[in-house]
Formats: C-alpha cells, structure tokens, sequence
C-alpha cells in the first residue's frame, strides 16, 4: 500500500468487482450455476446484483477519469445502481412484488436464503443503494460530497460482517431470509466497491491520512492490514482447534487472549521502529538542510565581499577612465586651438599667399574644428555614461519651452516649432534632458531639404504611468534600414553633412539613464517622428 498511488487502488477494487459482476451475469445468462453460487451452498448472487455490481464498478472507473462526459456517465450509472437497491429495498419492506427479480432470468436455484425467486437480500441492496447515492454524490463536488466516506465505510461494515460470518460459518450472519441473506461473492464485491470508493474520495478522513506520506499515514498503513487480518486468522484457528478436541472454550480463550497480547506487542514494535526509522531520517534531513543553510549563508557573504570588493575596484578603474578621458580632452583641445588660431593668423597676416594656400589654411581650421567638437561630444557621451545622477520630478511644459529660448538655432526666425498642451511632469535630470532635447530639435532643424522651412511640433502621451513625448518634423526622413543604426556612435546617414555622429548615441544613453527608452518612426522624405518615454512623476489622465 506504500508504494502505490490511490488510484491504482480503486481501479483495482473496481475492475475485481466488475469481472466478478460480469461472470456472474453469465453464468446465469448460460445456465452455469458455479458461476452464482462460489461455495454451492444454495444462496447465489441473483442477475439484479450482478447488474446493480456491474454499473456501480464502471460509475468507480469512470469517476477517476478527468472529463466531463465521464463524470456524466459516472453519475447515470451510480443513478442505475440506486434505483436498483432502493426498488428492492422497497420490495422488502412494502412485501409488494413489483417484478424486477426476475424480469432478466427465471431463477431456478440459489433461493435458500431468499424470500422470493431472485429477490436481493436487505444487504445487499441497502448497499447498493448507498453505493449509487455515494457515487452520485462523489462525481460532483458538493458539500454532500463530505459523506461519501461514511457511506463507503458503512457499506464496508455490512460486507465485513457478512464475509465474517462466512469465515467463521456463523448462519446468521448471511442465511437468515428477511435480515441478513447476502452470497459469498456479492459480500466480497460489495467490500470492493465500499473500498473503491474511499480511495476515490481522497481528500477525506480516513483516505486522507491512509495515503498521506506521514508518519501518521505510515502507521495507519502498517497497521491496518494486521488488524484485520490477525483476528480473522487467530479466531478461524481457535474454532478449528475446539472442533478438533485439542481444548475446551476457557482454555481456547486464553490462548486467543495470550496471542493476541503476543502478536500485537510484536506488532506495536515493528510499527515504532519503523516510525523511529522515519523520524530520524527527518532529523538528518533537517540537519543537513541547516548545513546546506549555514554553507549557503558562508557562500552568499562571500559573493558579496567578493562583489563588493570588485564594484569598487571597478569603481576606482571608472574614475581612472573618466579622469584620463578628461585629461586627454584638454591636452588635445589645446593643440588644435593652437592649430585653428595659427592658421586664421596665417591667412590673414601673409597677403601674398596663393588662393591654394588660403584653401589649405582653411582645411585646417574646419578640420581643427571638426576635431574639437568631436572631441566634446566624447566628454558628453562619457559624462552620460559614467556621471553619477539623481532623478527628480521635471514639469516638461516649462522645461521645453525654456530650452527653446536658450539656443539660438531653435528661435522663430529659424524654424516654426509647436507645443501641443499639456506636457507632462517626468521624472528626469535637468542637464540629460537638456541633451536629449537639444540634440533631437536641433537635428529637426538640421535635417531638411534644401529650400524647406523646418516645422517642428512636440506633444506628449501618457499610458500606464509612461509619458511617450513625440518630437514630429518634415526633414529629409530616415531609410527603414537605418533607424536604429542612427543611435550608434560615430553613425551618419549622409558623411557631407555637418555633426559628429554622436549626438543620437547621447540621446540614447541619457535616456537609459532617466530608465527610459527612445526611438523614432520614419519614411524618407516625408519627416520623421522620434519619441522618448519616461516615468510620469505625478498622477496624470491619460
């Protein structure tokens, strides 16, 4: 009973009570009269119990499986068994003579302990009814269904004693007509079924803890067996020594007495040390799983002085680079200034200078110039990535008007630029939204063809506490292929235009650094549309 499922168990006790059902059945259908009656004592299982047997067995099977319709025939066939014993209960009782008894087979033998030709005995068909009305009941899950145990149990009693009664050849435990007349084998199929169904019903008391993996579960599994067992054999051995002359009932009695004092000791031992045995691999188990804990703990406090030692040393690299980065950028920038002046002093101080000459001079001050803003924008984007920042609450509606106002190539004599109310309050950096929105209104202004004034209109849409701000132009637009490549570094669309090919790829990461995203949607030639979504830093509709 340890190592097999519940389910195994009631299919088990189902399909016994089934092939038993069945060849009764045929045996009356064939004229087999040792199929009906297993002891030949003259009390046979009539046709209405085999059938009664046969659809209670199949509503067992069908109630373990999982579908719908299984549970519908399930029901149908425990509603058959019902209606089956409660017609012959009634026959009991009313001494009416309805003609179900037989209305399949003329009975002509197993009547010993009948009242009537092929009339069910009370046990058996107040089990069956039972049995119908519990698997009416355990196929839906009703608070009724709480009961399904008492009536298994119940129907379990009235076998037991039945096949008791048989064991020890007590008459009037299964011969006598009007009380207790019940066949060999319907006493045998009636225990199956009771049995199948508790084992269906498994979340009840006492299947619950027959099947549960506890000690508790493991002592009611060792022990049920015997108890039942032990009695049934010690008292069969005790008739049959009495019979035989070997000692008279007190000294018969004592021996049971002593035996059973004997067996159930020796049993209780087995029992202990089997459940000694379970709680001390419990114990061992809980002390290796405080091992695992206390090493686990080691390990996780080494992992973090491990961390924290490298996020510092990493922290100090970072300072390093960013200190170096800074030098460098001075160094260089002081060259190419020197480069620059020098050489607008050579084209303006030396007249004679041929117009070649002039053209070199000038190479070199756009080339000097070029350097020295590629140069800043490095320092940008390294400040973006490396700066250490606080996000705080910033109320676009003001912020964006006011950072229109500060770059020249932002006013209204260079392009028309629209605000569409309202503009949310984000949460954000001053001096990165100052990046990201120069550089995406200043490449508004930048990118438009030849001949075009640029138009620019910034509106904002809120959405699960995101605000999406949409910066929409009618520049020259952007090729599919090429819109998320423009957030790279060093990347441009077009080389003969002006500008490093760094300022998208500081946009990105000063977004990613307020927890935020960018993107754009565009068509060449027909402008584009770039978005930048933050957290709403107040409640908002949307």
């Amino acid at each position: 009973m340890e190592r097999l499922p519940h389910r195994r168990w009631a299919i088990g006790f189902a399909i016994f009570a089934l092939v038993g059902g069945v060849l009764t059945l045929t045996g009356w259908l064939a004229d087999l009269p040792r199929l009906t009656d297993w002891l030949g004592n003259g009390i046979a299982m009539f046709p209405n119990t085999a059938i009664a047997t046969i659809c209670c067995s199949l509503a067992a099977l069908l109630q373990i499986h999982p579908r719908r319709w299984a549970a519908v025939l399930s029901a149908f066939f425990a509603l058959c068994t019902a209606l089956i014993g409660g017609a012959v209960l009634f026959e009991h009782f009313s001494r009416m003579n309805i003609g179900i008894d037989t209305l399949l087979v003329d009975v002509k033998w197993g009547n010993q302990a009948s009242v009537a030709p092929g009339r069910v005995g009370p046990p058996a068909s107040a089990s069956f009814m039972l049995l119908g009305l519990a698997q009416i009941l355990a196929s839906r899950r009703w608070q009724l269904r709480r009961i399904c145990p008492l009536l298994a149990l119940g129907v379990s009693a009235i076998a037991m004693l039945s096949i008791t009664g048989y064991w020890f050849g007590t008459h009037a435990l299964f011969a006598v007509a009007q009380f207790t007349a019940i066949a060999l084998q319907t006493a045998a199929m009636l225990l199956a079924l009771g049995l199948a169904l508790l084992v269906n019903v498994q979340e009840y008391e006492p299947t619950r803890t027959l099947f549960e993996d506890s000690a508790a579960g493991l002592l009611a599994r060792r022990s049920l067996p015997s108890v039942i067992a032990l009695p049934l054999g010690l008292g069969w051995l005790l008739l049959r020594g009495h019979d035989a002359g070997l000692y008279d009932t007190p000294m018969g009695t004592v021996l049971l007495v002593l035996a059973l004092i004997c067996i159930f000791c020796a049993f209780l031992w087995w029992c202990t040390r089997a459940i000694r045995r379970r709680e001390q691999a419990l114990r061992d188990s809980r002390e290796q799983l405080r091992q695992a804990q206390q090493q686990l703990s080691l390990h996780a406090t080494r992992l973090e002085a491990t961390v924290a030692e490298r996020t510092a040393k990493l922290q100090e690299s970072v300072n390093e680079l960013q200190t170096l980065s800074y030098s460098i950028a001075h160094d260089m920038r002081a060259p190419l200034r020197a480069m620059g002046t020098f050489s607008q002093l050579l084209a303006e101080e030396v007249s004679h200078l041929s117009p070649v000459a002039i053209d070199y001079c000038r190479r070199i001050m756009t080339g000097a110039e070029r350097l020295d803003h590629l140069i800043q924008d490095t320092l940008h984007y390294t400040k973006a990535a490396l700066q250490d920042i606080q996000l705080q609450p910033v109320n676009l509606a003001t912020f964006i008007p006011d950072l229109i106002q500060t770059y020249p190539n932002l006013q209204k004599e260079n392009a028309d630029i629209s605000i569409v109310d309202p503009l949310p309050v984000v949460f954000g950096n001053d001096a990165f939204l100052t990046q990201c929105f120069a550089n995406l209104l200043g490449n508004a202004v930048k990118f438009v063809a030849a001949g075009t004034r640029p138009k620019i209109c910034v509106r904002a849409e809120i959405k699960n506490g995101t605000a999406r701000i949409w910066i929409e132009d009618n520049g020259v637009g952007i090729p599919p292929g090429s819109q998320e490549q423009i957030f790279g570094m060093f990347h441009k669309l077009d080389r003969a235009t002006e500008g490093t090919g760094i300022g998208l790829a500081i946009v990105r990461k000063v977004v990613e650094r307020m927890q935020g995203q960018v993107g754009v949607e565009s068509e060449p030639n027909r402008g584009s549309r770039f978005w930048v979504e933050l957290k709403v830093a107040h409640s908002q509709h949307e």
